[in-house]
Order: structure tokens, then sequence, then C-alpha cells
């Protein structure tokens, strides 16, 4: 007797019109009416590849469709794809979000019937119970992503993406000037945590990145430094781990800036007498919270050097702008700073002030014209009245 196909791979039969068709069962949905797909082919060979194709792209066979609540799938998604391959801090962040906006209001609604005008309403209510456009952004991207593994395994629609990403401006961050830049300087030099903040101005790295290099990532004699991991502050909890992109692990050269505060900072750390291999720590050599740095450190050193409303961040986006005032490529900066593409550098760190954008133009204008600008022609001596 001919063995019984396993119930759920579906059969092939030839259809009145010659064509092949493969029908499998997707078992019922919330209202209990059985639904099956369908795939079809001129001729069975042809229908076999497809089937193939389509159990490849599935990972071994055609699944069912998902059932259940949202809350279970936004569950299941956080453990299996963010959890099991980004870092520690992006699913702390994912899960917070989660957690905190979207599924006490949408936990319990039932997934194949969550539709655009759930979406809709989803929205409606987190701005009622007062989610900023930020957190609005933020969790639409996060769900925009979570509904799309489900686009991709079941063919079904994201219902995210039918309706727009509630808009957020995100307040730009504004460099140091140069005379801002000189007067922090001046205000750091000597204190110990001065080389963490001048590798941020000066060689553009990240405050995670500053807190995790180690000694043996500083090569004096040919005075670069090497970034491969970064700090985590996940709920409290610190941790080393390795940069989230291959393009953020780069050897950074080191100017006379850096390379001096850095041989203070050794100096200061013998005298401390903890022996840590890492460069930027406490006074006993435990690692530092990114708020804590800070609050104690940095947060005096603008109020000495008589800035308002800067960030170390900004330091890093100073780093960027000062290179670019100065004819370095966009490319060679992203390269610097560690960006994945040179568009994240332009779109994000790119600052110019009025100065670099008056030498602009006064450059377009010597290109237009044939002539040099005003500013660029030598002054003439006027001439005196008779």
């Amino acid at each position: 007797m001919k063995s019984r196909r396993p119930k759920g791979e579906g059969s092939i039969v030839e259809r009145a019109d010659g064509r092949w068709a493969f029908v499998v069962d997707l078992g019922t949905d919330s209202t209990g009416k059985r639904r099956r797909r369908t795939l079809y082919a001129k001729t069975r060979a042809a229908l076999v590849r497809r089937v193939q194709d389509e159990r490849a792209r599935q990972g071994g066979s055609i699944k069912k469709l998902a059932v259940g609540t949202v809350g279970e799938y936004l569950e299941g998604w956080l453990v299996t794809s963010i959890k099991a391959n980004r870092a520690g801090s992006t699913f702390a962040l994912y899960d917070g979000l989660l957690r905190t906006h979207v599924l006490p209001v949408i936990a319990g609604a039932r997934l194949e019937r969550f539709d655009a005008d759930a979406v809709d309403r989803l929205y409606e209510r987190m701005r009622a119970n007062g989610a900023t456009p930020s957190v609005l952004n933020s969790c639409a991207r996060i769900l925009r992503a979570a509904f799309e593994v489900r686009t991709k395994r079941e063919r079904v629609a994201n219902p995210f993406r039918i309706v727009e990403v509630p808009k957020y401006a995100a307040e730009e961050v504004r460099p140091l000037g140069i005379d801002q830049a000189r007067n922090f300087l001046a205000a750091a030099k000597g204190t110990p945590m001065e080389s963490l903040f001048v590798l941020a101005l000066a060689a553009g790295l990240r405050l995670g990145e500053g807190l995790a290099i180690r000694w043996a990532d500083f090569d004096e004699a040919k005075r670069t430094l090497s970034i491969e991991r970064a700090l985590r502050d996940v709920k409290g909890h610190v941790s080393i781990e390795a940069t989230k992109t291959k393009r953020s692990r780069r050897r950074v050269p080191l100017n006379d800036l850096a390379m001096s505060a850095l041989k203070r900072r050794r100096a200061i750390a013998k005298k401390e007498g903890h022996g840590s291999e890492y460069v930027h720590t406490g006074p006993t050599g435990a690692f530092l919270r990114p708020s804590y740095v800070r609050r104690i450190y940095f947060a005096p050193l603008l109020e000495a050097a008589g800035i308002e409303h800067a960030t170390i961040h900004g330091l890093r986006h100073g780093f960027a702008t000062r290179l670019a005032d100065v004819g370095v490529s966009i490319r060679t900066i992203g390269d610097a700073m560690g960006h994945s593409r040179p568009s994240v550098t332009l779109d994000t760190y790119q600052h110019s002030d009025a100065a670099s954008h008056r030498d602009a133009v006064d450059r377009l204008n010597d290109v237009l014209t044939g002539r040099k600008s005003r500013r660029d022609r030598p002054r003439q001596k006027a001439r005196s009245s008779k």
C-alpha cells in the first residue's frame, strides 16, 4: 500500500487546463476558516523546482501561517532575532521600548487580524499615553522590522509598511567652535579623563570606544590606536563587547594632541597604582559608566571652559566637521569614524560654520567669473584725496 503523505506537505495535481498545481494546507485562521496556498507551473518538473525553491527560501518547508497574539510574536522575535544576533544594548533598548510603550496596548491582539487600521489605532493610543515623537518613531521602526520577518516567511502584508512612520526631527548636535574647543582643551589638560575627551575631539572616538581601549591597543612607536571593543551599559550592567560592525573596528592615527594626552593619562594611571589594562578607568581601576563620566568629569570641564549645551558626542561631531573644513574627503572621514556608509557621515556628522560657508561661495565665485573673490585679493591702499 502506498504510504500517506505527511500532513502539511502538500500535493501535486494536474489541472484540466494542462497546468500543474501544488496545494498546501495552511491550517485555519482565527475564524476557523481553512486556508490553502497554491503554486502553479506549466509542467510538473517546473512545478517541482518552484516548490523546492520555496521550501529552501522558508528554511525547509512551506510554513503554516503564524497564529496567536501580537505579544507572543514580538516576544519570540526579540529572543530569536535580536537577542541571539545583536548587541546586548540593542536588545535591551528594543525590549524596553516594546514592553513600556507597545505591548501594554496590543499584546493581546490577534496576529492574523492585525492590519493597517490596528497600526493607526496603536499610534493614537501611544500618543494619548504620552509617548514622545522620538519614542513613536523608534517603536514604529522596530515593529516594521519585526513584522518584516513574518512577511518574508509567509508572504503576508506588513501592516507597518502600509502606515507611514511617525515623523521625528532629531535635535541637531552642534560641534564646538574653534575657540570653544581650545577653551575646553585648556580646561581638560592634566585632568584624569583628559585623554578620553581628546580622543573624541581629535580622533573621532565614541564614548563607549574610549572607555574600552587598553594600553595594548596603543602603539606609541607607530602613533596609532586600535579600536576593537566598546563599553556597554545595559540596565546598570557594564561590559566590554566587540564593536557592532566590522567598519567600527579600525586603527586610527594619533596627532600630537592625542599622543600628549595619552602620555599624561599613563602617568596618572601609574600613580593610581591599580595596574588595570584599560586606559580610562576610575581611581581603583573599575570600569566607568558613561552617565558617571558625563556627570563627574565632563560637566565640570564645560563649566570651567564657559561652554553651555555641549555633549561628549558633540566632540565627535566636531572631529568630522574640522576634517571637512580642511578639505578631507567624506570617505576618509567616514573611515576614521568607523561608519558603515559615507551617507552616515554626510547626513549626521558633518557640519559647517559661517566661515567655511563663506569660503565655499567665494571659491565658486572664482570658478564662475575667472577672478579672485574680494576676500582673497590683496588689499589696496586707499588713495589719498587731494
